[in-house]
């Protein structure tokens, strides 16, 4: 999604800079199509993809942002708790001295 919010971009194109097969970026374009995202139309033998929704652009921007985020927070909390873990151990290895 990211590579057509620059424009249109033919299946060639889209290959190129993903490194997946014909097949895989077939399938792909084939259901973001079904889902209204993107559009297509010929040009000569090939075949031009672009969004259907260019906002959709900023959507996708955000949930990342979301996510990156709660990522985030799940990693300092895992920090904390391996944190609290070490340190109770300490204290069991202490008591029983």
């Amino acid at each position: 999604m990211d590579l057509l919010s620059s424009g249109e971009k033919t299946a060639s194109e889209l290959r190129a800079v993903l490194g997946i097969g014909k097949v895989n970026l077939s399938q792909h374009l084939s259901l973001l199509k079904q889902a209204g995202l993107i559009q297509s139309r010929p040009r000569g033998r090939e075949t031009l993809y672009r969004l259907a929704i260019p906002e959709v652009t900023d959507a996708c921007h955000m949930i990342r942002r979301v996510l990156r985020a709660r990522l985030q927070e799940g990693s300092r909390l895992a920090k904390a708790l391996q944190i609290t873990k070490a340190e109770n151990q300490s204290r069991r290895d202490i008591e029983d001295l």
